[in-house]
């Protein structure tokens, strides 16, 4: 049985019911409480529906494996049910998160998952986005540099140190530092806490 095919969409903040969407320019049709009631518009997100329903009956959306994360209560049958409804690219970001986490408490032990910062990290999956990068090749890097890490993921560093995304952007450090600054994501003053950590100086942009 094939699941029901549908989306919602983020404008302005807002989430939206979506009418149509047009693949091949990107736009969706929502409704709006004004003139003309119908619009077109290029959405700030696209989200697919699983073809699952939480306890409630809620109809569960791609963009809810966030809140699964969050969920002390999310049985791992039911997580598996979501993860296998998902996108492509939504289940290669999920892998991320738990590679991501299984490498950090390798350096900090004490890390729990609940404890991860959801905005941190997808503001910073922007840059696999732009410069994919291999889960195997975070997961090499480790191996190679586990002294410099050992010696970064301290909460002397900053706040992006206590967070398991540092191990993404260590490597985007290592390996493509040139891209890393010019496609930052993040504040100015925890790039510098980044280069701090690795005894790098900053000069400016």
């Amino acid at each position: 049985m094939k699941r029901e095919v549908k989306f919602k969409a983020w404008y302005e903040g807002k989430m939206y019911e979506v009418f149509s969407y047009n693949l091949i320019a990107n736009t969706v049709e929502i409704p709006l409480l004004r003139f003309p009631f119908i619009q077109e518009v290029i959405p700030d997100n696209i989200i697919e529906y699983t073809g699952l329903k939480d306890e409630d009956g809620k109809e569960m959306y791609e963009g809810d494996i966030y809140d699964i994360y969050e969920s002390k209560d999310a049985t791992d049958d039911y997580f598996c049910n979501i993860f296998k409804n998902m996108s492509d690219d939504k289940r290669k970001y999920a892998n991320f998160i738990n590679e991501l986490i299984t490498l950090y408490s390798g350096f900090n032990a004490s890390f729990k998952r609940e404890e991860l910062d959801f905005d941190l990290t997808k503001l910073t999956f922007l840059l696999l986005d732009k410069k994919d990068i291999a889960i195997n090749d975070i997961q090499d890097f480790c191996v190679r540099s586990k002294t410099d890490l050992s010696t970064a993921i301290v909460p002397q560093n900053g706040y992006l140190f206590e967070q398991p995304i540092c191990i993404l952007l260590s490597y985007y450090f290592f390996k493509h530092r040139n891209f890393l600054r010019n496609e930052w994501p993040l504040s100015l003053e925890s790039l510098q806490d980044l280069y701090r950590a690795f005894n790098t100086s900053f000069d400016s942009f």
